[in-house]
């Protein structure tokens, strides 16, 4: 059942990358949010932090004291009892060209538009029975989509830790 899982996602990337203008500019790109590409900045020196957990040394490649609040507390963005609209109503306020995540499982097919995900990044959902997790990342484009059960037994909830560097 895993690789179900893992082929699905990979299908669905190749659909997003392929229906997507991730071959155009950014400038070409006409959502605001695409428009401005975040500028590289150097990730580290190669000196990790070190710390002390009960005698055990734990080396962090971030120094502790520039891991800071986000804003949000921690799992304050993710959706965990998303409402749905229907084709006509997200027709008034979405484009023909906004991205949108998709997954179809057990017959039942969802879409979860980038200009909601930018904002809250993790939507906790039940897609055709099965408890799902549609993530995207809006630092580097990526939408991905997990089944949140493990073992078959136990449903998680994905959720944000509230911190940043």
């Amino acid at each position: 059942m895993n690789e179900r899982w893992f082929l699905l996602s990979r299908v669905i990337l190749i659909v997003y990358i392929s229906t997507t203008n991730l071959g155009s500019s950014p400038s070409s790109v006409s959502r605001t949010y695409l428009s401005n590409t975040p500028k590289l900045i150097p990730v580290a020196t190669g000196v990790a932090a070190q710390q002390s957990n009960n005698g055990q040394e734990i080396k962090h490649i971030v120094p502790l004291d520039r891991i800071v609040s986000g804003g949000p507390p921690p799992n304050g963005i993710p959706i965990d009892n998303p409402k749905f609209v229907s084709v006509a109503d997200a027709n008034k306020f979405l484009q023909d060209s906004d991205l949108v995540l998709g997954v179809s499982l057990n017959g039942e097919t969802r879409a979860f538009p980038l200009l909601i995900l930018v904002w809250h990044e993790i939507v906790n959902d039940k897609v055709g029975g099965v408890p799902v997790a549609v993530t995207y990342c809006p630092l580097c484009f990526t939408g991905q989509i997990f089944n949140r059960t493990i073992d078959w037994k136990v449903v998680v909830e994905f959720g944000t830790s509230g911190i940043i560097q």
